[in-house]
C-alpha cells in the first residue's frame, strides 16, 4: 500500500498524532509520501526518524507570495516543464467549482507538475484547509480519499469556507474522527453520518515510561498542564485554585507546558495571585524534555472550556492519554469529547470547567487520598494501552485503508 498523506506542516511538535498514524503505514509494510505545505519543526517525535518520513516528505512551499517562485520553478526549470506542461494541459478537468477561472488558473501553475497521476492507493487529508487547496490534484490521482476532521480550530485560526468544506466533504470517500462530539460537530457543518468512522487518534504508549509514583512525603505534589496557552485551554482557572490550596497549608507546585497568545496573561496572572514560587511556565522543549516532565509529574489537570458559541471545543485530548500512560492521575473538564476518552471515578476524574472552587476541591481530594494512587495509576495506563495504543488505533486504521480501497475500486469497477 502507498499512501499519500496531506499535511499542513510535517512534522510538527504539538502534532505528534500525523506522525503516529503516518508511520503505521510502513509499520504494516507499506510506503508513503507526505505532502506538506511549509517545513517542519526540529523539535519532533522520534518515529520521524524511526520511520525515515522527513525523507518520504515533499515540501510545496507555494504559500503567498512563494506562488510565483513555484510558478518559476514548474516552467523554467528544465527538470519540471515537461511534467508541469502535462500536468497544466489535465488540470481543468480537477478544477474547483467555488473558484473563479483566473483563481483555477493561476492554482493550476502553481500545482502543475503535481497533476501527474502517482502510484497511489490512498491518500488521506488531515486538514481542511489545506486539502482543499490540493484538492484538483487529489482528483487527479483517481485513487480513494479519506479526510480526518479532528475539530474546529479556537477563534482567530482560520478555518474553511462552508462551500469548499462541502466540496472537500463531498470529494471524500470516508471521514474519520476521534469522537462521537467529533461526529456530531461535523454532521452538523453537513458532513453525512454514513460517511463518518470513529477512531481515536493513537500514541505510542512504549515511549512514556510508566511509574506509579506515591505521594511525596517532603517534596511538592507535582501538577502539570500540557495545552496551548489560549483562552480555551482554562489554564487560568487552575491558577485560580491555587492560593486556596496553599493556604490550606498543601505544597504544590504547578507546571504548564505550551505556546500560544496568552502566555503572557499567564504570567501577570501568575505575579497578581503571588504564585511565582508554584508556577512554572515552558515553551518550546524536546520530546525528551516534555517525557522528563510527566515522568516527575503526579497530577496532570486538563482543564480545557466549553465554548459558549459552540464553534471550537476539545475533541478528544492526546495529551490526557499521553499523561495517563505515565502514571499521572488526571482531572479533566466535562468538555466536548473529553468524556468518552477517560474512565470517569476508575482512572481519570471529570469537573465542570471555569470553577475553580470545583477545581481546587478535587485537587485536594486526590492528595488527601494517597491510598487509592497506586489503584488509579494502573487503571489509567491499562486502559490508554487497550484503547489508544497506536498499534492498536494501527490496525483498525490499516483496515480502513484496505475496506475504502476495495470500495472504491468496486464502484470503479
Amino acid at each position: 500500500m502507498h499512501a499519500l498523506i496531506i499535511a499542513t506542516k510535517f512534522p510538527n511538535t504539538i502534532q505528534p498524532w500525523l506522525a503516529n498514524s503516518t508511520a503505521q503505514v510502513v509499520k504494516h509494510g507499506g510506503s508513503v509520501t507526505i505532502f506538506s505545505m511549509t517545513q517542519g519543526d526540529q523539535n519532533y517525535s522520534s518515529v520521524v526518524d524511526e520511520f525515515h518520513l522527513t525523507q518520504a516528505t515533499e515540501y510545496l512551499n507555494f504559500d503567498g507570495k512563494n506562488k510565483l517562485f513555484a510558478i518559476a520553478n514548474n516552467f523554467l526549470n528544465p527538470f519540471n516543464i515537461v511534467k508541469s506542461l502535462r500536468g497544466l494541459f489535465s488540470a481543468p478537468h480537477y478544477f474547483s467549482k467555488h473558484k473563479s477561472l483566473a483563481s483555477n488558473f493561476i492554482g493550476a501553475l502553481v500545482l502543475a507538475p503535481h497533476f501527474i497521476k502517482r502510484d497511489i492507493d490512498i491518500i488521506h487529508s488531515h486538514f481542511e484547509i489545506t486539502g482543499h487547496l490540493l484538492l484538483p490534484v487529489i482528483r487527479a490521482q483517481k485513487a480513494p480519499f479519506v479526510i480526518t476532521f479532528h475539530g474546529l480550530p479556537p477563534p482567530g485560526v482560520s478555518t474553511i469556507p462552508a462551500v469548499m468544506r462541502s466540496e472537500y466533504v463531498e470529494a471524500a470517500d470516508i471521514i474519520l474522527v476521534n469522537t462521537e462530539f467529533a461526529k456530531k460537530q461535523y454532521m452538523s457543518l453537513g458532513a453525512p453520518a454514513e460517511k463518518i468512522a470513529i477512531i481515536p487518534q493513537g500514541i505510542v504508549t512504549s515511549e512514556f515510561v510508566f511509574s506509579a509514583k506515591p505521594k511525596p512525603a517532603n517534596a511538592p505534589v507535582e501538577l502539570l498542564t500540557v495545552g496551548r496557552f489560549h483562552t480555551d485551554k482554562g489554564q487560568q482557572y487552575v491558577l485560580q485554585a491555587l492560593p486556596k490550596l496553599i493556604e490550606l497549608g498543601y505544597n504544590l507546585h504547578y507546571t504548564m507546558v505550551g505556546a500560544g497568545p496568552e502566555r503572557d496573561n499567564l504570567e501577570k496572572m501568575i505575579v497578581t495571585l503571588n504564585l511565582q514560587k508554584h508556577v512554572t511556565l515552558y515553551t518550546s522543549i524536546s520530546e525528551q524534555k516534555l517525557k522528563e516532565i510527566y515522568s516527575r509529574a503526579h497530577i496532570f489537570v486538563f482543564p480545557s472550556l466549553t465554548d459558549k458559541t459552540g464553534f471550537h471545543e476539545e475533541t478528544q485530548g492526546v495529551a490526557i492519554q499521553e499523561a495517563q500512560a505515565s502514571g499521572l492521575i488526571v482531572i479533566a473538564t466535562k468538555t466536548g469529547g473529553i468524556p468518552e476518552c477517560v474512565e470517569d471515578g476508575q482512572s481519570a476524574f471529570l469537573v465542570e470547567d471555569r470553577n475553580p472552587t470545583v477545581m481546587a476541591d478535587k485537587i485536594q481530594w486526590i492528595i488527601d487520598n494517597p491510598q487509592q494512587w497506586n489503584e488509579w495509576q494502573h487503571n489509567a495506563r491499562q486502559y490508554v494501552e487497550t484503547h489508544f495504543d497506536i498499534d492498536v488505533i494501527g490496525k483498525r486504521l490499516m483496515k480502513i485503508y484496505a475496506d475504502t480501497i476495495t470500495r472504491h475500486q468496486q464502484h470503479q469497477g
